[in-house]
This record gives structure tokens, C-alpha cells and sequence, in this order.
């Protein structure tokens, strides 16, 4: 199908806005500005407690030795930065921000040992002592039976309550 002149300039108009009114393009601007703000949802406020909390569980340890800190399943010595926060116990909901469950942890370790049980196991019964493994697992039974679900509320309290800690722990 040809186009005829009258389909051209048309079509020009469409890709330059010349059929547009300035008015109507600041109307629609001060339209888009006083959108309220949205709550989060459930996902990204679970998403940013997982944040400052695995940040907070890194910096506690780097706290205490200088910014150097051993892997808690293989005890190499790395940066603090470069370190992961690995759950002993992974999956279950009710443990996700008990700190006797998260600690630094290499990334091989973590991700490619699939977080090095054996190790991780040795040094939370050094670290707690021997009740501490039958306690997690306890735990992980009854979320499996009765899945802890994290209400809004619940995660803001959260929240605020690790990024006070992580303010505390930067302070000098």
C-alpha cells in the first residue's frame, strides 16, 4: 500500500509531537508528580530486611577483628566485604533472621560447597555449644508443619531494629 502526502505528514506529526499542545504536556507532568507514595509489599520489605540484616551479620563480625574476618565453615580469612551471610539452616522462613543461624561465610563455602554443613556444624557447637544444632533443627520442623509467614508489620520492626544496630556498630 502507498502512502499518499497526506498519510506522511500524518505519521510526522505522530513523531513530533507537533499535534501535541504545550498545555497539555504540563498538565499531564503536574498529573504525574502527586502520586502518593506506595507502601512496599511483603516481597520488597523482605527483600530489604534480608539486606541490612546479612550486612548487619557481616559487619558484627568485622567489628571485632578489624575488618578481616574468618569464614565460619572453613575459617579462611577474607575482607569483610567479600563475605556472604550463610544460614546454617536454609529455606525455613522462622529462621531467616535468627542470628545464631547467619553468620560470615566465604563464597565458596556458601555457594558452591552449598554452605560446607560439616564446617558450619563444627563451629556453632564451639561458638553455642552442642544444644544449638538439635534447637535449629527443632525450629526447622515445626516451619515445616506450621510455615511462619511474615506480616508487613512484623518487617518493618525488623527493619528498624537492624538499621539501628548496623548505626550503632559504625559508630565509633
Amino acid at each position: 500500500m502507498k502512502r499518499t502526502p497526506l498519510k506522511r505528514k500524518t505519521a510526522l506529526k505522530a513523531k513530533t509531537g507537533l499535534n501535541r499542545s504545550p498545555i497539555r504536556r504540563i498538565a499531564k507532568k503536574k498529573a504525574t508528580k502527586k502520586k502518593p507514595k506506595r507502601a512496599l509489599t511483603t516481597a520488597k520489605l523482605l527483600k530489604k530486611v534480608q539486606d541490612v540484616f546479612n550486612r548487619y551479620v557481616r559487619t558484627r563480625a568485622a567489628v571485632a577483628t578489624g575488618g578481616w574476618v574468618a569464614c565460619c565453615s572453613c575459617g579462611q580469612v577474607h575482607d569483610w566485604k567479600k563475605l556472604d551471610a550463610g544460614h546454617y539452616i536454609h529455606g525455613c522462613s522462622a529462621l531467616r533472621y535468627d542470628e545464631r543461624n547467619v553468620h560470615p561465610q566465604c563464597t565458596a563455602c556458601n555457594r558452591f560447597r552449598h554452605g560446607n554443613a560439616t564446617g558450619y556444624a563444627a563451629y556453632l557447637v564451639k561458638r553455642y555449644g552442642p544444644d544449638i544444632i538439635l534447637y535449629l533443627d527443632e525450629i526447622k520442623r515445626q516451619n515445616k508443619e506450621a510455615p511462619k509467614r511474615w506480616r508487613r508489620p512484623e518487617l518493618r520492626e525488623l527493619l528498624e531494629t537492624y538499621t539501628q544496630k548496623l548505626k550503632e556498630l559504625n559508630q565509633p
